[in-house]
């Protein structure tokens, strides 16, 4: 009892509401518009007219798959197979080009503007993990042992691992349980924990394909 006190107070301010970052992007999207315009009437050139226009439509280009992919629940953000992620995905992976200035101005925002949406994912997985944490203990404390299964969670959505939107995987063991997310590869790699959270690189600094489980319990070393 004492332990799951103390976990809990370790990560409470996990169970704190998120703010709606739809919201939070369609208010960026204006304040970066806002930005824009103030740079080209300090400028005060009327010829400028036309590419500010252009600007304005490339910014609102780039945020219009951010604010649709941040409203939809989170099962549907993390599915491969939802349309708007494709288009998402597209948008990031975009080139810049030397023929269309104006986009690529634009698509310089873009990075700053993604990661908001990248944390959100992984805050959301903590919560519901943490969650899920505490109640296997109030579980164990209920029933003098540790449950088999997480089917006493089929009702909450806290036992839903957001990558793949089935329960959380759950193993009871010798000496208590371990609990962890099939992560961004959606596969399971028998709970060796992911310390970068799907973040890797190589020397080059080259991004590579994530590997790992966002494990929560028995609480990683990071």
């Amino acid at each position: 009892a004492a332990s799951l006190e103390q976990y809990s107070q370790r990560l409470a301010p996990l169970d704190r509401p998120l703010p709606e970052l739809r919201h939070a992007y369609e208010s960026e999207r204006t304040a970066t518009c806002w930005s824009l315009k103030l740079i080209f009437a300090n400028v005060g050139f009327r010829q400028y007219m036309v590419l500010e226009q252009r600007l304005f439509g490339e910014v609102c280009r780039a945020f219009e798959p951010l604010i649709r992919l941040a409203g939809e629940p989170i099962e549907r953000r993390l599915d491969p197979s939802n349309p708007l992620r494709a288009q998402f995905n597209e948008m990031i992976m975009e080139e810049c080009s030397y023929f269309n200035p104006t986009r690529t101005l634009a698509l310089l925002f873009v990075p700053a503007f993604v990661r908001p949406l990248e944390f959100d994912h992984r805050l959301i997985v903590m919560q519901r993990g943490n969650r899920t944490v505490r109640a296997v203990f109030e579980q164990a404390a209920a029933r003098r042992e540790f449950p088999e299964t997480l089917e006493f969670a089929a009702s909450a959505d806290f036992g839903i691992d957001p990558f793949t939107g089935k329960p959380f995987i759950y193993r009871r063991t010798a000496d208590g349980f371990t609990l962890y997310s099939a992560g961004i590869d959606r596969d399971d790699d028998s709970g060796v924990d992911d310390k970068k959270f799907g973040e890797k690189s190589d020397r080059n600094g080259n991004p590579q394909p994530p590997d790992g489980d966002y494990v929560f319990w028995p609480i990683p070393k990071r």
